[in-house]
């Protein structure tokens, strides 16, 4: 980069590198200062060449983000600010190839003004610290990619933090529901990584810690929606004539199916339990998604013998021995199953609302039935319990207990 006087004007030039020049159209960068003051064309300078290397930056894949401008400006005096906004008030409209924004089409207008908002710190991109947080979030690869997932979509649809409010949210949730019959829980669960990182942004100050648009939304669960209800026993019974019938061809997911009706247990937790995990009349499930799903499980007498012979056959250490999690991101041992247990079910008539996770409704629903108190239950299924005497004072109830709540599951 350089500096070149010409008729008295400074003017300030920077060479475009080989790899981007055919992209950006020309060999250089040059631009009028449109001062004979060295000292100001210096500090002019430096402004307009970090824009040009930002266009370089944007023809490489990478940069097009103004927080560099705005830490710059949030970084210098009450004077420096006012070079600032002259600078940028310049740049923005450059970024159009025009002078003055007298040039400019309204849309390029609006789009320079909003720019220079952001530029200034006025107005604050939505995404500008998503990948910061993400890297400070320590939770579960699975976990961080879904959330990051999620508060993109948020950013997609909210650009501004200016533009967040209880009602916007809530006219968001609105359209979803409209569109994608989205429900009440599935939209709280992926507010939940949003809120995580609007809370991020109140540490460091970027939104005030005094406003909270996800506070209190009162959201109306639809009466529309399309929610995962229990199979019936006789759809049970249906399933199970239909996988032992092709149990030579597939016998883990018939294997799989009979294990769920009997314990409840999540789908992941079954095909994640090692030899290890068996005991004397009952599965430890280790792997799961909750503390409370930490538990062991009475083994029914309708399972018994399948796990015993599981147990001698098993040639990876895995109760369901042979599912491989190679393959998928996640590497979990459940995907391919799971996936030919939902051709299956559709196979034989069943809608979006009937899941393998439909099962374990089947089972609660079962229990419920059959008089079971909700504590035992919820220690069975790995579910937190709601009460403060059971939830925090409770060291759960026995295995025995459990085994009898577990004789009740009948199928025939």
């Amino acid at each position: 980069m350089s500096l070149i006087n010409q008729n008295g004007i400074w003017h300030a030039e920077l060479t475009i590198p080989k790899d981007v020049r055919q992209s950006l159209g020309k060999r250089k960068f040059r631009k009028s200062l449109q001062t004979r003051d060295k000292n100001e064309a210096l500090r002019k300078e430096q402004f307009l060449v970090a824009r040009w290397k930002e266009h370089i930056a944007v023809a490489r894949g990478k940069g097009g983000d103004v927080k560099f401008y705005r830490e710059m400006y949030e970084n210098t005096s009450e004077e420096g600010k006012e070079v600032l906004e002259e600078m940028y008030a310049e740049l923005v409209v450059d970024a159009y190839g025009k002078a003055h924004t007298s040039q400019l089409t309204s849309n390029q207008l609006e789009n320079s003004q909003e720019a220079f908002r952001l530029m200034t710190g006025k107005e604050t991109r939505t995404d500008i610290y998503i990948d910061e947080w993400v890297s400070h979030w320590d939770v579960k690869p699975q976990t961080r990619n879904q959330g990051k997932r999620y508060v993109q979509e948020m950013a997609a649809r909210f650009p501004l933090l200016s533009m967040f409010s209880r009602k916007a949210l809530k006219e968001w949730y609105q359209e979803l529901q409209s569109e994608k019959k989205i429900s009440v829980k599935t939209f709280n669960g992926r507010l939940s990584p949003c809120k995580r990182y609007w809370a991020y942004l109140q540490d460091k100050g970027v939104v005030s810690e005094a406003i909270n648009p996800f506070d209190k939304l009162g959201l109306r669960a639809s009466t529309r929606g399309n929610s995962r209800q229990p199979f019936t026993l006789l759809e049970i019974q249906k399933l199970h004539e239909h996988l032992k019938a092709r149990s030579n061809q597939d016998p883990q997911l018939f294997q799989l199916f009979k294990m769920a009706i009997y314990t409840g247990a999540r789908i992941e937790e079954l095909c994640n339990i090692k030899l290890e995990d068996v005991g004397e009349g009952y599965l430890e499930i280790s792997n799961s998604k909750t503390a409370a799903g930490v538990r062991q499980v009475p083994i029914h007498p309708e399972i018994s013998a399948m796990v015993e012979a599981n147990k001698l056959n098993s040639k990876d250490g895995y109760l369901l021995s042979g599912l491989d999690g190679s393959s998928n991101q996640y590497k979990k041992r459940s995907a391919a199953i799971g996936k030919r247990f939902g051709r299956i079910k559709a196979e034989l008539g069943f809608g979006s609302e009937k899941v393998f996770h439909s099962i374990r409704k089947t089972v609660a629903t079962q229990l419920e039935g059959a008089g079971i108190p909700e504590n035992i239950t919820a220690d069975i299924l790995g579910h937190e319990k709601q009460t403060i005497t059971y939830g925090i004072y409770s060291g759960g109830t026995s295995l025995q207990q459990k085994t009898e709540a577990i004789l009740q599951l009948s199928y025939s």
